[in-house]
């Protein structure tokens, strides 16, 4: 199974964004994190970073902007990777999000727990259809 088979639409922002503006954006399309388009470079934040950077330090949420508390780079992976190689990014760089990017451009995003819901099934399958191939019965031991 192809990453691109399971990511769903990002939602990408200005830099100089509020974090005010931010959480309505995330409340309203329903999404944990938003990209942040600056220039050729694009970061990431999350609801995290707004807690522990915004909320826990008391700052104003109508002042604080988006490239002061994103992360300023952030891992991609291309549409057309397995999921396995997705888990395998995910688990080497210890990251809950990854944007998939198709010809160079960032076209949604997928997370870990979307991952691990699909992963089983893929590997069920390929399990199913290696054992057609080979002519033996299939058994779903647990």
């Amino acid at each position: 199974m192809k990453v691109e088979e399971i990511m769903h639409k990002v939602l990408v922002i200005e830099p100089d964004t509020s974090i005010h503006e931010v959480a309505r954006l995330m409340s309203k399309n329903e999404t944990g994190s938003v990209l942040v388009k600056n220039g050729t470079r694009t970061g990431i934040l999350t609801e995290t970073d707004i807690l522990r950077k915004v909320v826990a330090q008391n700052l104003n949420p109508n002042e604080v902007k988006a490239k002061d508390i994103m992360t300023g780079s952030c891992f991609t992976i291309n549409s057309d990777a397995d999921l396995e190689d997705a888990s395998d990014l995910f688990n080497k760089r210890n990251i809950r999000r990854l944007p998939i990017v198709k010809e160079g451009k960032i076209v949604g995003i997928i997370t870990t727990q979307e991952v691990a819901k699909n992963l089983k099934y893929a590997l069920l399958k390929r399990r199913r259809e290696y054992s057609d191939e080979i002519g033996g019965e299939h058994s779903l031991r647990r």
